[in-house]
């Protein structure tokens, strides 16, 4: 019956989730009811905020007459592994149309290697890059990448600029 969804990766479970308790008229809170568990948990399953375990997953598929066992860990998978896709995708073809070209002005930016140089390109970015540019390196590396590296400088050249930065997005 929903089996079509477990080839859409580019969505996550609780997404899906919704999707199905909407076609069903059935609340996130009567699934909670049902399932014995905190409608709370069921509210955070459908923002992303938190995964499906095994066990809810099957508990779910039960009240949904959903035959597939697993079914929302099978999407989750999916989806967990599409995203990590598209992250070491973009690390390895970022949008240097996101960086305006004064930013690197002194490399050929075709030439700048965003694992080898993630140093040298976060603390650049921090120190003479835009709002947009500070928050695409951001989600470029990660935000606990970022603070590691940032932590790690110790360069006094505008480090006034780089800790309010630091502290403002971080």
């Amino acid at each position: 019956m929903y089996e079509h969804y477990l080839h859409i990766t580019s969505i996550p479970a609780g997404h899906i989730l919704r999707r199905i308790l909407l076609r069903e008229k059935m609340s996130p809170a009567e699934l909670a009811e049902k399932i014995m568990e905190p409608v709370q948990t069921i509210d955070d399953i459908i923002a992303g905020k938190r995964m499906i375990t095994p066990t809810q997953s099957l508990r779910i598929e039960k009240v949904l007459r959903i035959n597939n066992p697993g079914f929302f860990c099978q999407i989750q998978a999916s989806h967990d592994i599409y995203r990590y896709q598209t992250k070491k995708e973009q690390m390895d073809n970022p949008d240097w149309t996101l960086f305006k070209n004064s930013l690197f002005w002194d490399v050929d930016i075709n030439k700048l290697n965003w694992q080898r140089d993630k140093k040298w390109i976060v603390r650049r970015v921090f120190e003479y890059g835009n709002e947009d540019e500070v928050h695409h390196i951001i989600q470029l590396y990660g935000k606990e990448e970022v603070k590691s590296i940032l932590s790690q400088v110790t360069s006094t050249w505008h480090v006034r600029r780089r800790e309010r930065r630091t502290l403002k997005y971080l």
